[in-house]
């Protein structure tokens, strides 16, 4: 099957269509998922065979690649709000992340959204530096606005960030304390309060140095 773009549906028809990328399967569903990079979506198909593939539209032509194999049939297929790729199959649902356990995609819509990334950091000691970053989604000066970045469980504290030309804003932080914390941004875009995805990062205690303890005899 292949998948297509159709140009001038407001205009009259017929409209330009132009061939993206085809593949040796049926394709049933399709999903997009926007870039900061070159302006175009990626595509996510959900193929007969439970084959799900990632289309890179920023390349000509465009790269196919699997991103799950060994499937049932699958329909239906979507990035969740938390930047996650939800599919179907015979008879369950995939939830589809990066090898982590991450989710770094971005869903398609016209609602302002804020999304935080990374969902899940990967486990280190207290007193090691971490990042989460939150990227404003479309909202049309998403410059110079305030980013509260709210962090609960073994290390609470609030920090305010200023995002950037392109709308992220990055929060930098140490965890002291071992245990879980959970961090969630907010943000006020196009005139609506935003609530970002929780991410997720678990402290380990610190690493333990242990010095040799020598015992020395008088001579005596």
């Amino acid at each position: 099957g292949c998948v297509g773009r159709i140009d001038g549906t407001n205009q009259p028809q017929p409209a330009a269509v132009t061939t993206i990328a085809c593949t040796n399967d049926g394709i049933d569903g399709i999903a997009l998922s926007q870039t900061n990079t070159s302006g175009k979506p990626l595509l996510f198909t959900n193929d007969n065979d439970g084959t799900i593939l990632k289309i890179d539209q920023s390349t000509t032509p465009a790269q196919i690649t699997t991103i799950v194999s060994g499937g049932t049939r699958g329909d239906f297929v979507t990035v969740g709000p938390d930047g996650c790729l939800y599919a179907t199959q015979t008879s369950t649902v995939e939830k589809v992340t990066n090898a982590d356990g991450s989710c770094s995609w971005v869903p398609t819509g016209v609602l302002p959204l804020v999304g935080l990334t990374p969902l899940q950091q990967p486990s280190v000691p207290a007193g090691t530096p971490t990042s989460f970053t939150a990227t404003l989604i479309h909202v049309s000066n998403p410059a110079n606005i305030a980013v509260t970045f709210t962090v609960t469980g073994a290390n609470p504290q609030s920090k305010t960030v200023t995002t950037d030309a392109t709308g992220m804003a990055t929060l930098n932080y140490t965890g002291s304390h071992a245990g879980l914390d959970t961090v969630v941004a907010t943000a006020t875009g196009g005139g609506t309060s935003l609530t970002s995805n929780p991410g997720s990062i678990l402290w380990q205690p610190p690493f333990t140095v242990l010095l040799p303890f020598v015992v020395r005899s008088s001579g005596n």
